[in-house]
């Protein structure tokens, strides 16, 4: 088994488990494809999903206080980044780029 990759499950009914399995058989899927791309727009802070994820939070009784806060937080972050103009991940490589042209 790879040591890089970790395996994560958890329990649900059997009657919500065989509906997600139907309906992902409708759309031509299955469960890993599913779970890799909730995963992704969670992680990624997806903004159509992190809009979905706060209202389901409100749902399960999540303090709306620390939820506000969690919201202001990230915004605050993202403004940070507008200020200081993050590097995304290409221009990141761009420099290694060139600095690994440097060398030579």
């Amino acid at each position: 088994m790879n040591n890089n990759i970790s395996k994560i499950s958890f329990k649900i009914k059997t009657t919500k488990c065989a509906e997600i399995l139907n309906k992902l058989r409708n759309d031509n899927s299955n469960k890993q494809h599913f779970y890799h791309a909730v995963t992704e727009a969670y992680l990624l802070d997806d903004k159509e999903f992190t809009e979905w994820w706060n209202k389901y939070l409100l749902t399960i009784k999540y303090p709306k206080i620390r939820l506000k806060a969690k919201i202001k937080l990230v915004n605050e972050g993202k403004e940070l980044e507008k200020d200081f103009a993050v590097l995304n991940d290409e221009e990141i490589e761009n420099i290694f780029d060139i600095l690994e042209n440097f060398e030579d």
